[in-house]
């Protein structure tokens, strides 16, 4: 993974210049979007709010203002749509309905307004001023506004009234609406423009990889499973948004060197593979001009459930997951979309061995899958993996063994950590000799058994 310490403030440069140019549009006809979930696209041409499907067909325009429109959002449940506008000087908190018309200035003080996001229900909206920090409103303008923390660039999850936004030299920040459960998610000091999935439970986000470049990155909410999703050197990549079905990531792309108009939106599957271009949407963007519409029926995600691994001893054994989110014994409980299906493996360690799944697991396989419909509870058990040796006698004699566990004259059982050397030796009575070994070992010599395996060996005197 490519990576480098680029300054906070290289990457808001990279930022403004990524700015609004005229789209290279070919009008189209107008076809219906495909059946599903995932609605239009909103995002900026020319300086104004337009909304697009996934396709490329049936462009609209939503705003026609003297000023800069940008940053559009859209509402949870896809009616609305909240903007940044410099229509009337500096630049302003806006909401309008989805085809463009009611639209209302939300904020009016002197500050510049930019970058906003809707909470979960709709009935607030969080917004950037002066790119340094974010504020909360009421979706309708009431009741003032309210500075929930210094940072930038703010994105709300579906569940758990929780903000995600970009902190000056530090990385991307969790916290609640009501200021509480602050949590550091990323180290990278210029991390930022985070989006939620549908599930709550992973991020995408742009993150600084040369002096000039950005790439898309995903990574669990807790901070684990860091993706890199995109790499292509010769472009930019900005303000990834997830598809209200989780399924799929679109994002903006300028081709480097900056300023040209080579710009467009793109889409590709959750896991960075499979990337297709917008067909005939091209153009200029800036503070992650995008984002993609909800449509009913309406919850579209369950809220996530939590998977939790019990107890693992530290320097006996590793549970990681698939998708990213546990690494036990760091990190044993995670969040996970709910009906997702999650694969548990194990790494023993110290030499031990994984000794089986209790739980919503069970047998002695290394792996495990797990259907979160509901929250789980898991237990891996490490330690040192024994199988059993017994020693059959007949006759006169006796049989011993090293390491010492076995010193018998009929029958015995003795147990032996896996891969251990057991040698037997046949100790005959008073006139008697050793006829011949039977079961694991054969001959009347001594006898060495690889305890792969629980085995029987059986041993014969006679005078």
């Amino acid at each position: 993974m490519k990576r480098s310490s680029v300054g906070y403030a290289t990457a808001l440069a990279v930022v403004a210049l990524v700015l609004s140019a005229p789209f290279d549009f070919q009008e189209r006809a107008a076809r219906a979007a495909s059946p599903g979930k995932n609605g239009r696209l909103a995002f900026v041409r020319s300086l104004d709010i337009w909304t697009v499907n996934p396709d490329g067909s049936n462009p609209l325009q939503l705003t026609a203002s003297p000023g800069l429109d940008r940053s559009p959002r859209w509402s949870p449940d896809g009616t609305r749509v909240a903007f940044a506008s410099s229509r009337n000087g500096g630049s302003k908190l806006f909401v309008m309905n989805a085809d463009g018309s009611g639209q209302q200035q939300l904020t009016f003080t002197s500050a510049r307004d930019r970058t906003s996001a809707w909470s979960a229900d709709g009935t607030q909206i969080v917004f950037d001023k002066e790119f340094s920090a974010i504020y909360v409103i009421n979706a309708d303008g009431s009741g003032g506004e309210r500075k929930l923390a210094d940072g930038l660039l703010p994105g709300t999850s579906p569940y758990d009234d929780k903000v995600a936004f970009s902190a000056s030299a530090v990385g991307l920040i969790t916290l609640r609406l009501d200021g509480s459960s602050r949590f550091q998610v990323t180290r990278g000091d210029a991390d930022w423009s985070a989006n939620w999935s549908p599930g709550g439970t992973e991020l995408v986000f742009t993150r600084p990889v040369t002096d000039m470049d950005r790439d898309i990155f995903r990574v669990h909410a807790n901070g684990l499973g860091l993706v890199q999703m995109t790499n292509t050197p010769s472009r930019v990549e900005v303000g990834p948004v997830w598809s209200p079905d989780g399924l799929k990531v679109a994002f903006l792309g300028c081709s480097l060197p900056l300023g040209g108009s080579d710009c467009g939106i793109y889409i590709m599957n959750r896991d960075g593979t499979g990337e297709t271009q917008v067909p005939n949407v091209t153009g200029s963007f800036a503070e992650a001009n995008l984002d993609w519409q909800p449509l009913p029926p309406f919850p579209q995600s369950a809220a996530p459930v939590t998977l939790t691994v019990g107890r693992v001893p530290r320097g006996t054994g590793v549970v990681t997951s698939a998708p990213e989110g546990l690494e036990c014994p760091s990190v044993c409980s995670a969040e996970f979309d709910r009906g997702s299906s999650v694969r548990l493996e194990t790494r023993p360690t110290g030499g031990l061995a994984f000794l089986g799944w209790t739980g919503a697991c069970s047998g002695r396989s290394a792996s495990c899958t797990v259907t979160m419909d509901g929250d789980k509870r898991v237990n891996a058990s490490f330690g040192h993996d024994t199988f059993k040796l017994v020693v059959s006698i007949r006759g006169p004699g006796r049989v011993v063994s090293s390491p010492r566990r076995i010193a018998c004259v009929s029958r015995c059982t003795a147990s032996f950590n896996r891969g251990t050397r057991v040698v037997l030796r046949a100790q005959p009575g008073k006139g008697a000799t050793l006829a011949g070994w039977g079961g694991a070992c054969n001959g009347s010599r001594t006898c060495t058994v690889l305890m792969n395996a629980n085995h029987l060996v059986k041993a014969r005197f006679r005078r």
